[in-house]
């Protein structure tokens, strides 16, 4: 079985699912699951009206990888995948999941150099009322005695798990299973500052959470890692890098991400795992998702625009619809959607760039992807500001709002300096007890689907790194 190179957009159950395994034995009739990406794994429940119930725990158990009932099958190999889940966009559970499958001692499963971005249920501020258990990996089964039936011989080794819920990677049950050379960091925040995390929210743990035997449970190795995991619990930022229910049988060398405080790992240290993962990739001459197909590609996501000094560094993820690009273009303005400061090819399909040299000020950016078919749409925005800001932008102005169904959409004039704007809800004039949100993009609207019954009184702030504004004008959003 070959799973190599396909695009998992808003899969609601399972991206892959193995369910038994009827092969010959051999590692040539095996089961091998590579380069392919997946985007917001989500299993929220519909609300009936255009949106999702976040009041109410996601649907069943979903996952991108699961091996389910796999025994001893030498081979297996689940490695360069790239697995991004968005805060209010996605509900999964444990992103990758061995369940009561094993390799062998002579060839284990090997989960290696997988990249997992964030994993949150139907409410990403809620974990602890949702009771929400997942992971980026974890070894998984059922009560067993019998070692050839639960999960076992399997090495997870040079990973990544990055800005999550709940729990980085597990060894929550097994034998003969080894973790290793793996990156677990999570801020515990959203874009907004707010809170993500669960009060149970750890890095790397290793327990028997089905009190097997000894027979069943033994030989488990965790070393070589490193870990740095924030979350607030009790109204206070606290680490949990590392838990060990039961001992394991090595456990060695494993470190915490520096600086060990509680206001350790930022939001940049997060973007900064996906450049170290970027990176990686092209060092190894790897894409990930589909690499054929016809037309021009569809628009790059997530763009992320950094500065230091005057060194400019851009990240991005690759399209996930049209054809494959064979190159990106990058886009600079003055202004948001203007590109009178540059517009040139990158010559690669890399999705990374890197400028030295960049004069101080505001920049607009954006990536669009291109081949031989043309040149494709336009990502979001993205602020770069090079060189210090000397005060918050100014407060947006001309904020109107139109309601359709259940939908609200929120336009405003866009305010000179903006890195983001946030948006503020209340149930009162000047209140923002409903919603205090940042929108994470320089675009002057918001669209909110899903949005109840009642009267919303709204504001929009805009910010920047010297701070946030005043708030716009106020409207007044009645839906029916």
């Amino acid at each position: 079985m070959l799973v190599e190179h396909n695009e998992f957009e808003a899969v609601g159950y399972y991206g892959v699912w193995v369910q038994q395994y009827l092969g010959d034995g051999t590692p040539g009739n095996s089961i091998r699951i590579r380069y392919n990406r997946f985007h917001n794994i989500d299993s929220r429940l519909s609300d009936g009206k255009g949106g999702y119930l976040t009041t109410q725990k996601k649907g069943f158990y979903s996952h991108a990888i699961i091996l389910s009932d796999v025994p001893g099958v030498p081979g297996i190999e689940v490695a360069w995948n790239q697995i991004i889940n968005e805060p209010n966009q996605s509900g999964v559970e444990d992103s990758i999941n061995i369940f009561d499958s094993s390799g062998t001692n002579a060839s284990p499963i090997q989960i290696h150099d997988n990249y997992i971005q964030g994993g949150w249920d139907s409410d990403p501020t809620n974990g602890d009322g949702l009771a929400y258990f997942g992971s980026a990996i974890t070894t998984d089964g059922l009560f067993q005695t019998d070692p050839r039936l639960t999960t076992g011989f399997v090495k997870i080794h040079d990973n990544q798990a990055v800005g999550f819920g709940n729990l980085g990677m597990s060894i929550a049950l097994g034998h003969d299973v080894e973790m290793y050379n793996n990156r677990v960091i999570s801020s515990g925040q959203l874009p907004s500052g707010t809170s993500s995390a669960t009060s149970y929210a750890i890095g790397i743990q290793h327990l028997n959470w089905r009190d097997n035997p000894p027979s069943a449970f033994f030989n488990t190795s965790v070393h070589d890692n490193v870990s740095g995991v924030r979350k607030q619990r009790n109204g206070s930022w606290e680490r949990q890098d590392y838990y060990f229910g039961v001992p394991a049988t090595v456990n060695s060398n494993n470190a915490s991400f520096a600086p060990t405080t509680a206001s350790s790992p930022t939001p940049a240290d997060e973007a900064n795992e996906f450049v170290l993962w970027t990176s990686k990739l092209n060092a190894q001459g790897i894409q990930v998702g589909r690499t054929g197909g016809t037309g021009a590609p569809g628009a790059p996501a997530s763009l992320l625009a950094t500065a230091s000094g005057s060194t400019v560094t851009l990240t991005w993820t690759a399209p996930v619809t049209g054809a494959a690009p064979t190159t990106y273009y990058i886009e600079a303005g003055s202004t948001p959607g203007a590109a009178n400061l540059a517009n040139f090819p990158t010559g690669n399909t890399a999705t990374i760039y890197s400028a030295t040299g960049v004069g101080n000020g505001t920049y607009y950016v954006r990536v669009r992807a291109a081949n031989a078919s043309g040149v494709g749409p336009a990502s979001p925005d993205a602020t770069l500001v090079v060189g210090s800001c000397t005060a918050p932008p100014p407060a947006p102005a001309g904020l109107t709002n139109t309601v359709t169904g259940s939908t609200v959409s929120l336009t405003w004039n866009a305010s000179p300096g903006a890195a983001s704007y946030v948006l503020e809800a209340g149930s009162t004039t000047g209140a923002s007890n409903l919603a205090v949100s940042d929108t994470a993009n320089v675009t002057p609207q918001f669209v909110a689907p899903g949005v109840g019954a009642g009267v919303y009184f709204v504001r929009i702030r805009a910010r920047n790194t010297c701070g946030t504004s005043s708030p716009s004008n106020e409207t007044i959003v009645r839906v029916q």
